[in-house]
């Protein structure tokens, strides 16, 4: 409370003045932001209407490349004709002929000089002439792809058609024909017509040359189409959207030359705008008059709502824990909850803040013991001073990588495998002298130091008595799942070969001893074999005691 009788002395406004002010600043500008949306309004509408007739155009133009990808598809399939090869006109008639029976479109085939010698419009032995689109078979035979022919006027046919046309290259010295299947615009017609125009607007399907293909206007094909019309349309569509009163759709069709022209409606009417402008404007006025009320009934209902809060927040601050709020308000009742969950969290926080520090003194306590135990094992086996300093080294060295991996694997448990890596690798490089088998598992966290001892004093005992002692010498550590008495252990195997025969120090020394013990601390048994052909270690453990809990052997 005593933060709000200061902004009070300072005469600060309180939650009600400003949500006011608040009702004021977002309910007066609706008058001046409905003329703005009355406008934008129209220059959206008319913007829509613009990229609708461009949607309009390319859609038609999906629709003729469609027809001009499926007579492509159909020529290439005829191309393929063993008749056509062979010059076998007349099979290759009866063959088109079936192929296109159920279409609107006719094969023609023609020579390098355009002379007919195939086409399926008329019967076959009919007189044929030369083609009436020698530009394009010009064209056809300088490129080798598929040729979209403009509109032409066929003397076989009588009427304008359009040509789709490919080159065949016939065996070495005979020469080269053209195919071509070609279609009447009229039948273009239909294909269009097959979708709905949108009612007051037209189409037009316009070729390379700027003529009438086919429109639902009463433009005949072949007429040409209007200059200025095509080079308004074929501004960018940016500046065509810049344009009021002109509905222009403008596409290329895809690898041809055509082009499509949708021609839509110039817009709305503007007596449906005012008719908008005065609605906007009553409910803007509507609007700010039940700001101004509402913002005065909540903001007393706020003001109420941070006076409790603030009343938490003193508690808190002397250390008390305080309940939660129910003001009906989410966020403040949310705001009181996170202070009463951190009054709470405070008192927690400091009991184990000291717990911690306990384990802390629990944990250095052990880990200084471990250490003063292997000192002095270390020195009641050691001879001399050298000796001594050499073991304890290496046991502290190991225990600290033990502990380090352990510390490392924050989210899993370090499995057997890399725990040998770490324990061994140091002592011999290459696969040739060490040799691990076995399934991998993740070990405990409280068998890392032990089993990590045991692998550092073994891998010693090697060194200075064993198999690594020499340069032959190799060591084989495998290890399995064996279930005895309906107990699951580990039996872990670590075989020396090609070293010396073990020593009488090997047998007698303080890392015999330390093995046998480190593993009895582990529920297991620890077995030394002293072999003339090297040592062998058997250690029995229970794997509840040496794999993480809930992992299997993998």
């Amino acid at each position: 409370m005593r933060y709000l009788n200061v902004f009070r002395r300072r005469g600060r406004a309180g939650v009600r003045s400003y949500m006011v002010g608040l009702a004021l600043i977002t309910t007066l500008p609706l008058a001046v932001f409905s003329l703005v949306i009355v406008g934008q309004s129209r220059n959206e509408e008319l913007r829509a209407l613009q990229l609708r007739a461009q949607q309009e155009a390319d859609t038609y133009a999906r629709m003729v490349e469609r027809q001009f990808h499926d007579m492509t598809t159909t020529l290439m399939v005829l191309e393929t004709s063993p008749e056509l090869r062979t010059r076998d006109f007349a099979d290759f008639h009866a063959r088109a002929t079936a192929a296109l029976a159920r279409s609107d479109w006719y094969m023609i085939v023609v020579d390098e000089t355009g002379q007919q010698l195939l086409n399926t419009r008329v019967p076959r032995g009919q007189p044929l002439g030369k083609t009436s689109n020698m530009e394009a078979l010009q064209d056809t035979l300088a490129r080798d792809e598929l040729v979209v022919s403009n509109l032409f006027f066929g003397r076989t046919s009588s009427q304008f058609v359009y040509n789709v046309m490919k080159r065949v290259e016939l065996a070495q010295g005979e020469g080269r024909l053209v195919i071509i299947l070609t279609q009447a615009a009229a039948d273009m017609d239909r294909i269009i017509d097959g979708r709905k125009a949108l009612e007051g607007w037209t189409y037009s399907i316009i070729d390379g040359a700027d003529r009438m293909v086919a429109s639902n206007t009463e433009t005949a094909p072949g007429e040409p189409v209007p200059p200025q019309l095509l080079a308004a349309a074929r501004t960018p569509l940016e500046d065509r959207l810049q344009r009021r009163g002109e509905m222009l759709g403008y596409s290329r069709i895809g690898l041809t030359e055509w082009q499509v022209l949708v021609e839509g409606p110039a817009g709305a009417d503007d007596t449906i705008f005012a008719s908008v402008l005065n609605t906007l404007v009553l409910a803007g006025l509507a609007c700010f008059l039940l700001s101004l009320a509402s913002a005065a009934i909540f903001g007393r209902k706020l003001r109420w709502a941070i006076d409790l809060v603030a009343d938490r927040a003193d508690g808190v601050g002397r250390g008390e824990i305080v309940s939660p709020l129910d003001t009906g308000i989410r966020e403040i009742d949310e705001v009181s909850k996170a202070l009463s969950n951190a009054s709470f969290d405070r008192h927690q926080a400091e009991e184990r803040l000291q717990l911690v520090l306990r384990e802390m003194a629990h944990r250095t306590k052990n880990v200084i013991l471990v250490a003063q135990s292997l000192v002095r094992q270390s020195a009641r086996y050691s001879d001399d001073k050298e000796s001594f300093v050499t073991a304890i080294t290496g046991r502290l060295q190991s225990f600290a990588a033990s502990l380090d991996r352990l510390l490392s694997e924050a989210a899993t448990a370090p499995t057997f495998r890399d725990l040998a890596m770490v324990q061994l690798g140091s002592f011999v490089e290459g696969e040739e002298r060490l040799t691990l088998d076995g399934p991998d598992f993740p070990v405990t966290m409280e068998a890392v130091k032990e089993i990590g001892m045991v692998l550092h004093e073994l891998a010693t005992n090697a060194m200075k008595y064993g198999a690594w002692s020499g340069p032959a010498g190799r060591v084989e550590l495998s290890w399995t799942e064996e279930v005895l008495d309906g107990e699951t252990r580990i039996r872990v195997l670590w075989r020396e070969r090609g070293g010396p025969p073990p020593s009488g120090d090997a047998r007698k020394g303080f890392g015999s001893l330390l093995i046998r013990s480190t593993i009895q601390s582990l529920r297991g048994t620890a077995l030394g074999d002293y072999r003339e052909d090297g040592v062998v270690w058997t250690m029995d453990l229970p794997a509840d005691r040496i794999r993480a809990a809930g992992q299997t052997v993998s």
